[in-house]
């Protein structure tokens, strides 16, 4: 069964710069984004994951998407991680 993850944390991010980053006009954009909740990484299939920046205006706007799905046998065990 798949399902859309709620987004639990969504970065733009900037050139490294010591032990902090910077955005100057005309940089390129990075987004560092990671679904909210806690997964096992040996019970959950990550299917769709994707980032994206895009223009509106004189803005822009940043987004993240995450689905996950589990197996459907409830005898598997998980991994604590």
């Amino acid at each position: 069964m798949c399902a859309n993850a709620p987004i639990g944390m969504l970065c733009v991010r900037g050139t490294p710069a010591g032990e902090n980053e910077r955005i100057a006009v005309g940089d390129s954009l990075r987004i560092d984004a990671r679904p909210g909740g806690c997964y096992s990484s040996s019970c959950t299939d990550v299917v769709v994951e994707a980032c994206s920046i895009a223009r509106v205006g004189p803005n822009f706007m940043a987004s993240a998407e995450f689905r996950l799905a589990s197996p459907v046998d409830p005898n598997v065990g998980c991994t604590a991680d």
